[in-house]
């Protein structure tokens, strides 16, 4: 039993630090991110959101970078993971390498077994009522070197690791109800493979150039119509989407078709697992809400620079948007057309003629990118200067000086006198 709380305390030990490195480094990245959105606010929607989803699914990768680039110690010590990792006892090799994490959870490991003997020595004796030197020598040195077990058990890190896993698992369970929810829905719809809605899917997917199959569907249980799938892409309509006019039926079809294209239900769940990384980040909650905005803001373009009227578009969203429910966790992996919340901003920027409204060219997406990889990877690569060298430094220094106080100097060399200098004075 003992075994089976020490171990996560080591584990959390080793986390901990490498956790709240991850969470600095995103939040530098999220803020670089904001600040070449707000440089691209007259560019098109579809560049804004490449820059905004580059941040947020590379900051799943901050703590694998951190470990695998090499190191750019010039952040102060105190902001270092490592440092972070000797206030709980650790080394700040436990967290450069994938290696050394190993060999430390190792190492730790040897010395709990080691503990564990002395502790079940010390037992026995007691109840025998002698007393085992070795044991004793072993207890004792294993308390000053920080694992004895109530030490361990008070060891902060632990219980900030269990909070982090616990919201992780709960972000995680919503995103399976989520899917959950999905399947009931189709297999309460009733799928469409001929009628004008079919006609009318086929004609718009060769206008955005899709030549895979996409399923369409219709149900009763949603009012609003939405997208989902990373391998086989969905429609869902309303069923009262069979009483439309064709020009609201083609602008619903465009907007959705333009989700199907833009892969936008893969980049949602990436950023829906960023979310449960970084979940105590409230700037990851701002940048996952500016990159769903412009999702959406780059498919009205794409609706828009198809020959539909801007003020018959903003029509058919308000009707639409009175059918719109959360209630449900649906919307959570699926592509909503419309929310009321986010209608009136929306609106506002379809009836602006002066948006720009031109599709991203694909170096122009690709300089995006990179100007979003290239702070991500400055950032993981990032380090604390290393304590040993200023200890070192501190050290020197502090030799130099007392030198001085006795009327050395410390730049003086004593040069030996040798025989021959001897006889010639």
């Amino acid at each position: 039993m003992h075994r089976l709380f020490t171990y996560p305390l080591l584990f959390s030990s080793t986390a901990l630090p490498v956790l709240v490195d991850s969470a600095i480094k995103s939040f530098l990245v999220l803020a670089i991110a904001g600040i070449a959105a707000c440089m691209l606010c007259r560019a098109a929607a579809s560049l804004r959101h490449v820059v905004w989803l580059t941040a947020v699914a590379g900051s799943l990768f901050l703590p694998v970078l951190s470990l695998m680039l090499p190191q750019w110690q010039v952040l102060p010590t105190w902001l270092d993971a490592s440092h972070l990792a000797q206030l709980h006892g650790d080394t700040p090799s436990t967290i450069r390498t994938g290696s050394d994490l190993n060999s430390s959870m190792g190492d730790s490991a040897d010395e709990l077994m080691k503990f564990e003997m002395g502790v079940g020595v010390a037992a026995s004796n007691s109840r025998s009522g002698q007393a085992h030197p070795a044991s004793g020598a072993l207890l004792a040195g294993q308390s000053t070197k920080g694992v004895s077990a109530p030490s361990a058990l008070n060891d902060l890190s632990a219980v900030w690791i269990a909070i982090w896993l616990c919201g992780v698992v709960a972000f995680c369970v919503r995103l399976l109800l989520s899917q959950v929810c999905l399947i009931r829905l189709i297999r309460g719809s009733d799928a469409i493979i001929s009628g004008p809605l079919h006609d009318m899917l086929i004609t718009s997917s060769r206008t955005l150039n899709i030549g895979y199959p996409v399923r369409l569907l219709v149900s009763d249980c949603r009012e609003v119509p939405m997208t989902w799938g990373v391998l086989k892409a969905t429609i869902l309509l309303p069923r009262e989407s069979r009483g439309w006019s064709n020009d609201r039926l083609r602008a619903v079809m465009l907007h959705e078709l333009a989700h199907v294209t833009r892969r936008d239900a893969v980049t949602q769940l990436a950023v829906q697992f960023a979310c449960a990384m970084y979940w105590f980040n409230p700037l990851i909650w701002m940048a996952a809400s500016w990159t769903r905005h412009e999702r959406e803001n780059a498919c009205d373009d794409i609706v828009l620079n198809h020959h539909v009227k801007a003020s018959a578009y903003a029509e058919h969203l308000v009707a639409i948007s009175t059918g719109f429910n959360r209630q449900t966790l649906a919307p959570v992996c699926g592509l909503t057309m419309a929310e009321r919340f986010t209608l009136e901003g929306r609106l506002m920027r379809i009836l602006d003629s002066k948006v720009n409204r031109r599709g991203a060219s694909r170096l122009a997406v690709l300089l995006c990118c990179m100007t979003t990889i290239a702070p991500l990877i400055v950032v993981a690569a990032l380090h604390g200067a290393d304590p040993t060298v200023d200890e070192s430094k501190q050290k020197d220094r502090a030799n130099d000086a007392a030198e001085v106080d006795r009327g050395e100097s410390p730049a003086d060399e004593q040069t030996p006198v040798t025989d021959e200098q001897d006889g010639k004075q």
